[in-house]
């Protein structure tokens, strides 16, 4: 589920606001620099990179874990509503709702694959050190 997310300038106060698909981990980048007033704004998160042990752990059982819980969990949903199902006049939905469950949990997957590749590719890490130690506003709040 997605998660409405605003944020606010701490010198000029425009307000940075996106929606965000992943839980409030710890990650991302410590500077924001505002495009309107170019003020650096400290944040809660860190880069991957300066994370301790323990935060990494959670950072990945927390983003990973659910979309596996969900992506298998849709995905037997599918196979049982395909495969044992009553012979009545009912079947098409269970065949429907399977199908769907099915794809929905593949689908769960892909982001999940998508979410590694994010990480592991360091898109953030890049851009802060592209910029100096900074991640510009509209960059990360898109």
């Amino acid at each position: 589920m997605a998660i409405y997310t605003t944020s606010k300038c701490g010198n000029c106060g425009i307000s940075f606001q996106f929606m965000s698909s992943s839980r409030d981990s710890g990650y991302g980048p410590p500077l924001i620099k505002c495009r309107n007033c170019l003020t650096l704004n400290k944040t809660k998160f860190k880069l991957y990179d300066d994370m301790g042990k323990f935060k990494k752990i959670r950072f990945w059982i927390s983003n990973c874990g659910r979309l596996i819980i969900a992506g298998f969990m849709l995905c037997a949903l599918g196979v049982a509503c395909l495969f044992f199902q009553p012979p009545d006049e009912q079947s098409g939905i269970l065949v429907l709702v399977g199908l769907g469950s099915f794809a929905y949990g593949i689908y769960h997957f892909v982001n999940l694959y998508q979410f590694i590749l994010y990480v592991k590719k360091g898109t953030i890490e890049k851009l802060c050190e592209e910029n100096g130690g900074f991640m510009w506003s509209d960059a990360y709040y898109n």
